[in-house]
């Protein structure tokens, strides 16, 4: 994985780039909303700007679906009018009940949760913006909710969050996992580098060793589970030689060392040199199965912590899908997937086809038509002062 800041420019890359040829819905660009219902991808929430968002929508009468509305315009079933939009939140993170049950509750919004199911963790409900202002819970605890020690929901907060009716679990995959994709080597585990990654960005190394690595483990190039790439299996033998040339050499205190990535690449390379790989790439069969686990064991473990619930839709990890990912879904029992484009453009969803969802950021909900409505020129500055003011940029 790309660093924050390299990640950060790959982003604006691909968005102007959108941009220029037109990849957005009309309304992005100060036209009227178009006929396909916007749907809007956020993750975590922060009040200011949330309650903001919320309010635009609410005093310009929009009207925010749940995914059995949006499938039953998809299917035909239902017209689709100028004011419904979709809101959904890729993850899971815990400032969705800290910071933003309290305005969904406000404002009467009802939104959509990607759950990454195998993640949620049990425990506790937390403190929440109204408990702050009531004095039950401190100034810095309920919006740094995201950075804390348990950033992401507890299964009781979902379970509280869906019995308001207000907000539609759906899943987000079993793991959100990324997968090791190729024998090149991008860098190594150490302690810096493992304070890089956030809780949902380390790739996964193997199913049964989901990690955390031991200091000098190779890191391979990585692709997300549910799209196109194939599993690279790295050589056992390596990983564990290159640990323990760490281990012999200082262990933390290796990486103090000027050039340390240097001498560990070229001994990496004289080891490839004077032994047999074991390392290999995963069948189809393999692939097949474990996709099927990311979407089926998702779907089960949801409507198991949520009795009555019923799980037919799926958002994909990076809005990574493959055409594999898209059959399995449906075998599976979801009528939906969720993904960033659809044929080159991010328009929401058409009548007549119900199976590809199209998202666009969150950033764009200001230029829908309405009081309030902000240029698109407006919207990219705001994005760029969110960004220099962020403690990851």
């Amino acid at each position: 994985m790309a660093s924050t800041k390299t990640r950060a420019v790959l982003d604006a890359a691909s968005m102007t780039k959108n941009l220029l040829v037109g990849a957005y819905p009309g309304f992005v660009y100060g036209g009227p909303a178009s006929r396909g219902v916007p749907v809007f991808c956020f993750h975590g929430v922060e009040p200011v700007l949330l309650e903001q968002q919320l309010r635009f929508l609410t005093e310009n009468g929009y009207r925010t679906l749940s995914t059995d509305e949006l499938h039953r315009i998809a299917t035909g079933d239902r017209r689709p009018d100028l004011k419904s939009v979709m809101l959904t939140f890729d993850d899971g993170w815990g400032s969705l009940w800290s910071v933003g049950l309290p305005l969904f509750k406000k404002y009467n919004v009802r939104i959509v949760v990607l759950l990454a199911a195998g993640r949620i963790p049990w425990g506790d409900v937390g403190p929440t913006m109204d408990d702050r202002a009531q004095g039950r819970a401190n100034s810095t605890e309920v919006p740094g909710r995201d950075s804390s020690d348990h950033p992401l929901l507890t299964w009781e907060e979902v379970r509280s969050m869906h019995d308001t009716g207000l907000v539609d679990f759906q899943s987000h995959t079993l793991t959100h996992a990324r997968i090791f994709s190729s024998p090149r080597i991008v860098d190594f585990a150490s302690p810096s580098i493992l304070g890089r990654y956030t809780l949902l960005q380390m790739p996964e190394w193997s199913p049964e060793d989901p990690g955390p690595p031991r200091l000098g483990r190779p890191m391979y190039a990585s692709a997300p589970r549910t799209g196109e790439a194939r599993r690279y299996l790295e050589d056992p033998d390596l990983r564990a030689a290159c640990e323990d040339y760490v281990a012999e050499q200082g262990g933390e205190q290796f990486f103090h060392r000027a050039g340390w990535r240097r001498e560990l690449l070229g001994w990496v390379n004289h080891y490839r040199m004077s032994h047999t790989s074991m390392a290999r790439y995963e069948t189809d069969e393999e692939r097949a199965q474990a996709v099927w686990r990311e979407l089926r064991d998702s779907k089960e473990l949801i409507e198991e912590r949520l009795p009555g619930k019923s799980v037919t839709h799926v958002g994909y990890p990076w809005h990574c899908h493959s055409r594999l990912a898209v059959e399995l879904s449906a075998k599976a029992g979801y009528l939906t997937n969720f993904v960033g484009k659809v044929r080159g453009r991010f328009i929401g969803i058409r009548p007549g086809e119900p199976c590809l969802v199209a998202r666009v950021g969150g950033d764009f909900l200001f230029t829908l038509p309405g009081k309030g409505r902000v240029s698109l020129l407006r919207v990219l500055f705001n994005k760029l002062v969110r960004r220099s003011l962020s403690p990851e940029s």
